[in-house]
């Protein structure tokens, strides 16, 4: 399965099980080196400077994206297990 499949499959997940996975992928980073760290930061970057370049991904407002964090930060689901 390529990056790109399974980015797109992940984005369709509803947002408390996408909030999760990233949640346990920053989680799996937690042995990684400051450099390393920062030179995947940095790829990560590049690759969505891209898509947005391509036009394949939609930009959101930095509104919305508060909006959207303290809604998600309000959802129990979110917080299960956290404790």
């Amino acid at each position: 399965m390529s990056f790109l499949t399974l980015e797109q499959q992940v984005l369709e997940l509803p947002l408390q099980e996408r909030a999760q996975l990233v949640r346990r992928l920053l989680e799996s980073l937690d042995g990684v080196s400051s450099d390393q760290a920062q030179q995947l930061w940095l790829d990560v970057a590049a690759c969505r400077a891209g898509e947005i370049d391509r036009g394949a991904v939609q930009l959101v407002a930095a509104a919305e994206l508060e909006h959207r964090v303290q809604a998600l930060l309000k959802c129990p689901q979110y917080w299960a297990g956290r404790v």
